[in-house]
């Protein structure tokens, strides 16, 4: 765990930081619910220290792997605290989000977690990385 930790804060620096000491606005997290193919994905929208209300920080969209105990809630914390926006969200049918899990839908899920991520309007969507853990880091 050590070892994938510092490899998120190599990439978290190469992406730039965002310059908490003068932020305008604090770090912040909110829930979230996306639609995939008339389903709703569950998810945490992670936002950094700003400067401005019109600053936009550079993202990650994280992808978990097979349902089961990992959710990855302390690596988008890190990232968030690196100056990152991140999405974390959880495919159909897992964790709460509506729809049935399936290998076959999570393309779909991750192109609109994307197509979301990239819209909100703190995110530079010219600076995404997307990463993920097991089966999301396949996907990655």
């Amino acid at each position: 765990m050590a070892r994938l930790r510092r490899l998120l804060l190599l990439c978290a620096a190469l992406l730039a930081c965002a310059a908490l000491a003068a932020a305008d606005l604090p770090p912040d997290l909110c829930g979230v619910k996306i639609p995939s193919a008339g389903e709703k994905l569950i998810g945490r929208f992670y936002t950094p220290a700003l400067l401005t209300p019109e600053s936009k920080a550079p993202g990650v969209l994280l992808l978990h792997g097979i349902p089961g105990t990992e959710q990855n809630h302390d690596i988008a914390y890190a990232l968030r605290d690196e100056g990152l926006a991140v999405l974390l969200f959880h495919y159909r049918g897992c964790w709460g989000s509506s729809g049935s899990y399936s290998l076959e839908n999570l393309e779909a899920d991750i192109k609109a977690a994307f197509a979301w991520f990239t819209s909100q309007e703190n995110v530079d969507a010219d600076r995404i990385m997307i990463m993920g853990h097991s089966l999301g880091g396949y996907h990655a």
